[in-house]
This record gives structure tokens, sequence and C-alpha cells, in this order.
């Protein structure tokens, strides 16, 4: 039979099972407060201020007293909405990075930090400062390869395209799916083109052409047009937006590994050639 560790039965220890997306438990709160007392070395009015300033609230004035100021700051972690704890969090890192007085480095901070939100079976990861829904592991290896591909700069736009999609993905407090599916399949068409030598075309078209269409088996190239045709069926990704998407974040993280995989098999088979 299998049971809960005490630290599980009463909450400071999040239990296995799906990430948590959309809170932030106060367990981990805790955590990410006590991490910053390791370290901050400046006084901590300004580390103080500095996260009022990321949750967007008044800058406090000098409290006078360390205990206190450490008291506000941690009144401030503890009661602000799920997204701005997180938005403080990066704050934190951009802090490490620019400000001196800390005693521990904005790389070590991150690493830290994705410890803690593992922990505690939050779904996001901090990378370069920027916290990102965690993908499975092959997923995101493929969008790892596909966004090194895509920093050649003949692939500028599909980059940018890319870029907000996984940004999309991300966003806080609710992922854009449409906008994620609607940027990944946009970078992929990008990358078609660009490969093809005609900027204007379609992918549909593209893809049954030369240099496709010698290098690439027909059913696979009939599978990249349906993730194609798969954009075009939620109405508003390419047209005006009528009603909401259908388009769930499930579906956004499939079609971006699927976007990411494509873009890197189409410039392995098709690349040489331009």
């Amino acid at each position: 039979m299998t049971t809960e560790r005490f630290s599980q039965r009463y909450g400071s220890e999040a239990p296995s099972g799906h990430p948590v997306w959309d809170d932030a438990p106060s367990p981990l709160r805790e955590s990410v407060y006590l991490l910053l007392k390791d370290y901050v070395e400046v006084p901590v009015d300004t580390a103080n201020k500095g996260v009022a300033r990321a949750l967007l609230l008044p800058t406090p004035k000098s409290s006078g007293s360390v205990n206190t100021a450490w008291a506000s700051l941690r009144l401030r972690l503890d009661t602000c909405k799920w997204f701005e704890f997180y938005n403080a969090c990066e704050f934190i890192y951009e802090e490490l990075l620019l400000t001196r007085g800390y005693r521990g480095t904005a790389s070590r901070y991150e690493i830290q930090l994705n410890d803690l939100l593992a922990h505690h079976g939050i779904g996001w990861r901090m990378k370069a400062g920027k916290l990102e829904r965690s993908i499975s592991a092959p997923v995101d290896e493929e969008i790892q390869k596909a966004m090194a591909i895509l920093t050649d700069e003949r692939f500028a736009g599909p980059n940018e395209q890319f870029q907000r999609a996984i940004i999309s993905l991300s966003q806080r407090p609710n992922p854009n799916a449409f906008d994620c599916i609607n940027s990944a399949v946009g970078a992929m068409e990008g990358v078609a083109r660009i490969l093809s030598g005609k900027p204007t075309a379609i992918l549909s078209q593209i893809i049954h052409k030369e240099p496709f269409s010698s290098r690439i088996h027909g059913a696979l190239r009939e599978a990249i047009e349906k993730v194609y045709a798969y954009r075009g069926a939620l109405g508003g990704v390419t047209h005006g937006q009528v009603e909401l998407s259908p388009a769930s974040v499930e579906d956004a993280e499939f079609v971006l590994g699927l976007c990411a995989s494509t873009i890197i098999y189409m410039v392995k088979k098709v690349g040489s050639s331009s």
C-alpha cells in the first residue's frame, strides 16, 4: 500500500502527480524567502523595495529595522498572487545578475530555484532568468535543437516566431495556446520558404515541390501538411478571430514539439541544397 509521508500530508511537500501550474503554494513561498535570505548582503530594504517594484506595488519607505524589513518582504511574497510571485522570482535573478552586494550568483540561484520548484511539484522551470513551462525531456531536447538551428542569421524571421511560440506557452497567468500554435507553425513555414527560395508561397504548396518532393517521402510530406492544416482549422489563427480558440495547452505543447522536429528534419533533408 502506498502511503504519504508526513511532509506530504501536512503541506510541506507537494505529493507526486501532475505538476502545478497556476499556484505558488505556501511551502514554496517560504522556501524562496529563505533562499533569498541566504543571498542578500545588501541592506534588506533594497531587496524589499526591489521585490515591491517587481510586484508593481508602491515602493515602501525605509523601515529603519532589519527585522521589520525582512518581515515586510516576507509578507509581500506570502500575499501576492501566484503569477506575481513568479514575477518576483524572475526579478530576483535580474537583481543577482546586475547588482553587487549579493552573496550568490544568478546562475547558482537559478539552479537552486529549479530544485525547489521540482521539490514542490511546480511545473515551471527557470532558463536564463525566465520561467517557462516545463516540457517532457525528449520534446524539450527537440525544441533546444531547433532553437540552435534557428540562430543561423538566414532564419532570423522564423527564429523570432519560434521564440514567440515559447513565450506564449509560458505566458502568465494564462498560457496563450492559440498564439503558440500560430507562431510555431509560422516558424516552420518560414523555414520551408527559406529552404525553397519561395518567400511568399504557403507551406502546403512548398512541401510538394522541389527540393522537398524528391528528398522527403510523400507520406511524411502529408504529415507535415496536416500540421499546417490544423493551424488553419483553428480559424482565428490565420484570419480574424471571432470566438475563443478550442486549442488547449496540451495541443500547443504537442504542436510546438512537432514543429521543432519538423524544422530540424527539413534543414537536415533539404538544407544542403539551399
